[in-house]
């Protein structure tokens, strides 16, 4: 399946809050998947069948990663990344180097 995703601002302020959908590119529906309080920066895995984002916690900036699997729900999310310093924003990215050696 190929899927595309795109946060949608729900907020004009500088807190914005954002909604997550995933769509399938073949077939043009949407997904069941809905997150809400997404950060804008989105992972996806190589398979294109997990996702990695960071998300708000009430007006807190978002200071945890989850992982979300299609089809799953929101609520099963493990955290893979957290820090305890919530005026920090944190922002997620891809990275070809990630685990390899020098």
């Amino acid at each position: 399946m190929t899927t595309a995703c795109s946060p949608t601002r729900k907020t004009a302020s500088a807190g914005a809050k954002y909604l997550l959908r995933v769509k399938d590119l073949a077939s043009g529906s949407l997904l069941d998947d809905t997150i809400e309080n997404a950060e804008p920066s989105i992972v996806w895995a190589g398979d294109t069948s997990r996702s990695s984002m960071s998300k708000r916690t009430g007006h807190a900036l978002g200071f945890r990663v989850r992982r979300h699997v299609l089809g799953t729900g929101v609520a099963l999310d493990p955290i893979v990344w957290e820090t305890d310093r919530h005026h920090f924003y944190t922002d997620i990215s891809e990275s070809k180097s990630c685990g390899a050696t020098s």
